[in-house]
């Protein structure tokens, strides 16, 4: 949707595109491209490819550009104005907080933002930290419809499956298991809500608000887990030298191509001009959590985006400011290996992972679905332009009979078929509009 002005928080956690061309602001980059006249930015395209998502404000398109965080942006006499806002954390971060302070602020902002409405609380609940604490914190277990996915072969065994029922059990909350098995065939939908802004990704997430859809009897609030473990101490990054090595906060989990398979030669002004800046930050700590959580949010803001576009409410108390600083500036020695929510439930009784219960705790719902999926083929023509062509036909080869050592293609291809629809929307207008002029 076009936009006269928007306002980005302090993650930036509700993707903010602009057009400096066109003088157009929208949350959907779809919105702002002039199909017949796309260019590649390729340094933005670069970024875009090694990371698995835009970066450092530029999309792989020129002139459409992501707003960073603490902005407001405004179209005033037909131009685009931005205004940069203090930054809270120059003045919040590392400041000690108190752990029982911190327990009590979770509580107290996630049963009044129940208490704010009266539909059910849908807590998405995997077998880990995050969600466990929300359904914990809340004090009115019976609003709570709990839903799990598995990531075994056999989902009913898989650990995220093991863990949220006897969590679910444990605390009296109603629970039910969603089988994911589809989802690639969504891969055409997640283009027209994300476009090129992030790797075709998230489509479990589609499918498993399709299929709650029809377990339940009204779109309630959905209070989401995202970033719990990057604030809780489950994640800590190394010191960096220079500014190839932000790679290191990119948590890509593989999902990127690997870049010696690219044909663009670019600089890397971008990506170099961000590293001068956060220079002296990013020697410490906590810093490089938050930079590493405002790079990946181009990304993971569908767990925010794709709820809503199903007709949820959604919120998170793990993106909270209040309860952010309180989680980074707790005592590293609390936070190693997320110490202080050990603590916490054991003392609630459902620390389940000490337990030995019987399960699956591997990882491969991806080969699975994908391993069942008819693939379209990348375009070796109009892709050859960006990859070799040797590995664009590798990739196609080698999802005609996937196997789980070739899952590298399968990501690859998630990274790639956001391109190759920007390239085809391209051909398609510049066809219609010779054929008008003919």
């Amino acid at each position: 949707m076009l936009l006269q002005e928007a306002q980005t928080d302090w993650l930036a956690s509700k993707n903010i595109f602009y057009n400096t061309k066109s003088n157009q602001i929208s949350d959907n980059v779809n919105d702002l491209m002039d199909c017949e006249n796309i260019e590649f930015d390729w340094e933005g395209l670069y970024n875009y490819l090694d990371y698995g998502y835009c970066g450092f404000g530029q999309t792989p398109v020129k002139n459409i550009k992501i707003l960073e965080p603490n902005r407001k942006i405004a179209i005033k006499g037909g131009k685009i104005k931005i205004t940069e806002l203090p930054d809270l954390f120059e003045r919040d971060l590392c400041s000690p907080s108190n752990l029982n302070d911190t327990l009590d602020y979770l509580h107290y902002i996630t049963n009044k933002r129940a208490e704010e409405t009266d539909t059910d609380l849908i807590v998405p609940t995997s077998g880990g930290f995050d969600s466990r604490l929300i359904n914990c914190m809340i004090e009115d277990k019976k609003r709570i419809h709990a839903f799990t996915w598995g990531t075994s072969e056999n989902q009913q065994e898989s650990f995220e499956v093991v863990y949220a029922r006897k969590l679910c059990e444990l605390l009296h909350i109603n629970w039910e298991q969603i089988e994911l098995n589809r989802y690639n065939d969504l891969i055409g939908e997640w283009f027209q809500i994300f476009g090129i802004a992030a790797h075709a990704h998230g489509m479990y997430q589609m499918e498993f608000y399709q299929k709650m859809l029809t377990k339940i009897p009204q779109k309630g609030l959905v209070l989401s887990g995202i970033y719990g473990d990057l604030w809780a101490g489950n994640w800590r990054f190394p010191d960096v030298l220079q500014s190839k090595d932000l790679i290191e906060f990119s948590i890509h989990h593989g999902m990127r191509l690997d870049m010696s398979y690219s044909r663009i030669k670019c600089s890397h002004e971008l990506r170099d001009a961000a590293f001068e800046k956060m220079r002296d930050k990013l020697k410490n700590d906590s810093w490089r959590i938050v930079f590493a959580a405002r790079m990946k949010i181009v990304l993971l803001s569908y767990l925010l985006r794709i709820p809503e576009y199903y007709g949820f409410q959604v919120w998170s108390p793990f993106l909270d400011y209040g309860a952010v600083v309180r989680m980074i500036n707790l005592d590293w020695k609390e936070k190693e290996k997320r110490k202080w929510q050990v603590d916490y439930f054991r003392q609630k009784g459902v620390l389940i992972g000490e337990w030995k219960l019987s399960c699956d705790t591997s990882n491969c719902l991806d080969y699975i679905v994908a391993k069942n999926t008819r693939f379209q083929p990348l375009n070796v023509k109009l892709l050859s332009q960006i990859v070799k062509t040797e590995y664009l036909e590798y990739i196609n080869r080698s999802l005609r009979n996937l196997s789980k050592d070739k899952m590298n293609c399968y990501y690859s291809y998630m990274v790639l078929y956001p391109v190759q629809k920007l390239l085809e929307l391209k051909e398609s207008a510049y066809t219609g509009d010779m054929k008008k002029r003919s």
